[in-house]
């Protein structure tokens, strides 16, 4: 297998393939409700700030997942492991998405910080940054 820096990647992911109609639509959304709060969020870096900085292992390991539910647990998600055993087959989630997804409405809920602090603008005047 060859290793390319992804500054010279000439081609995209399969799973960016497949994420790129709804990259455009949520573009779009954004674009159209600018007047909005609308912030992007990073799961990892909100489940670093969680761990106090600390790397955490993969998330689809054993242990990564375990740590990850702690820390959500921790933030005030009782039950996140009734959700992630009544997850209903067929929907296309899997464990690792639920508990991003909590993240997610964690950074939502207390955005703690951003990457980078002040936000530079795209081409549209949107902030580029993300919220953790």
């Amino acid at each position: 297998m060859r290793k390319r820096c992804a500054a010279r990647q000439s081609r995209v992911s399969r799973q960016l393939w497949h994420l790129g109609k709804k990259i455009m639509e949520v573009d779009a959304f954004v674009r159209a409700n600018a007047t909005r709060d609308i912030r992007e969020v990073h799961p990892e870096l909100v489940f670093l700030r969680l761990n106090r900085g600390e790397p955490l292992p993969r998330k689809k390991s054993e242990e990564g997942d375990a740590l990850r539910r702690r820390l959500l647990k921790q933030s005030g998600f009782r039950e996140i492991d009734r959700w992630l055993t009544q997850m209903r087959i067929g929907t296309g989630a899997k464990r690792d998405d639920v508990l991003d997804a909590c993240a997610v409405a964690l950074a939502a809920r207390e955005p703690c910080g951003s990457v980078p602090e002040a936000a530079s603008r795209d081409a549209h005047g949107l902030p580029m940054q993300i919220w953790f």
